[in-house]
């Protein structure tokens, strides 16, 4: 079932002093539905024996080996975390030796069918009882603090509409957090949750966010499952998309209303820290992969964004589909260093999206000086704010000049990738 916590357990378990010491080496690794072998074993890899290996380094069968013998002897500690078809366990298993030395080998997943395959007694979550959901809920709204006299009945009483899901019990805190203590604010959120299935909450979550938050929250659906996105540049696709308004008052750049945005949604407990700057801000985050699946349905119901599988990979287009297409961006099935990036694409497919504002081609492979052809259709987008390409030079393509409405350039080089924000100033000098 979803929403239960078995993320949470599984990273606690994971992360248990007295558990981890037993262990030689650990690794934490998620496979999701969509899953690359070859990345989800390097990353195994790289957690192990702390080197990174390209894909240029070894061949795939060199890589197995490796990975095999550095294992092999050590008791190890593997999590697989959002495990759907126990196939997907066939297929990796072969370099994880059995030296029946106390080795374990912990997945999660949603499906109960893949858990009986496992050969293996699986722990079924249960839900939280009405006293835990309590509890939660007090916890995240009040920081160990005591509950007002005045809240505690209608508190118990949404506690116990969330159902029992731990991730229901969150998300209605993060609407609380917004509210106004009192009653009956509280008593309006407790009526609406009396109604809803577990599933819904989602959507009274998402219904309960501003319209300025909304697009946001959704964009996290352009993201592959289990991405972990840097907080920057999110916010510069935010600005680049026109989601983030100017306010009215103060002093604040976009740069910092959109970061007031993304604590808003951090805050709300839609999005979840992933690593923290050393001033404690966010530098970058992810979603649970059940609100990654919301916003990924959400997005194309309300015909917000359309998948273009072309070339070995993923076209993220949103917009009114084939009308008025904003952002377009290309992931391959991973960004492992395994992974050879898409080496040729045609760019005359995407001057078909004559409006575009959004472009990062950041994993097709690098555009050739010589071959002008790309990098003339690509001026053509004469809307673009927005765009990430790798080129095989050392200098600025002249034909970015075009590009008068560009604000943010993020250029590949050789190994060197660099930043250029505001340009729009530029042009119009």
């Amino acid at each position: 079932m979803l929403g239960l916590g078995k993320t949470t357990l599984a990273y606690s378990v994971y992360k248990y002093p007295s558990i981890n010491i037993h262990f030689h080496v650990c690794a934490w690794s998620c496979i999701s539905q969509v899953y690359e072998k070859d990345s989800l074993l390097f990353d195994i890899f790289d957690q192990i024996v702390g080197k990174t290996i390209r894909s240029h380094e070894t061949n795939r069968e060199d890589f197995v080996q490796k990975l095999y013998q550095s294992l092999k002897g050590r008791k190890y500690l593997i999590v697989i975390d959002d495990i759907w078809d126990i196939k997907a366990w066939n297929n990796l298993k072969g370099p994880f030796p059995d030296d029946e030395n106390g080795s374990r080998i912990l997945f999660t997943t949603r499906h109960r069918a893949v858990a009986l395959e496992t050969n293996s007694i699986p722990y079924a979550l249960r839900l939280l009882s009405p006293e835990e959901s309590c509890e939660l809920l007090w916890l995240r709204l009040f920081n160990g603090e005591t509950c007002p006299p005045e809240l505690s009945t209608i508190s118990k009483s949404i506690a116990r509409n969330c159902k029992g899901l731990l991730l229901a019990v969150i998300l209605v805190a993060g609407i609380l957090k917004r509210s106004k203590r009192k009653e009956d604010c509280w008593e309006h959120v407790s009526n609406k949750l009396v109604s809803l299935e577990a599933s819904d909450i989602l959507e009274f979550s998402y219904k309960h966010l501003p319209d300025c938050l909304k697009p946001c929250f959704l964009y996290f659906g352009t993201f592959p499952e289990d991405t972990i996105i840097s907080a920057s540049k999110l916010i510069r696709l935010w600005i680049c998309e026109g989601f983030v308004q100017q306010p009215n008052l103060g002093h604040n750049s976009l740069e910092q209303e959109a970061e007031n945005y993304l604590n808003d949604l951090v805050d709300r407990s839609l999005v979840m820290i992933g690593k923290r700057s050393s001033k404690g801000g966010v530098k970058a985050c992810h979603i649970h992969d059940v609100l990654r699946d919301f916003c990924s349905t959400k997005l194309q119901d309300e015909r917000f964004l359309m998948l273009e599988h072309k070339f070995g990979g993923t076209f993220v287009l949103h917009g009114d589909l084939e009308i008025h297409i904003s952002p377009l961006l290309y992931y391959k099935r991973s960004d492992s260093a395994l992974n050879f990036r898409l080496r040729k694409l045609d760019y005359g497919f995407i001057l078909q999206y004559n409006l575009l504002r959004v472009l990062d081609l950041g994993n097709v492979g690098a555009i050739s000086y010589a071959n002008t052809y790309d990098l003339v259709n690509i001026a053509k987008l004469v809307h673009l704010r927005y765009l990430t390409i790798r080129i095989s030079t050392d200098e600025i393509p002249s034909e970015i000049g075009n590009l008068r409405n560009l604000e943010i350039l993020f250029l590949s080089m050789y190994f060197m990738k660099l930043c250029y924000q505001r340009l729009s100033g530029i042009w119009q000098a």
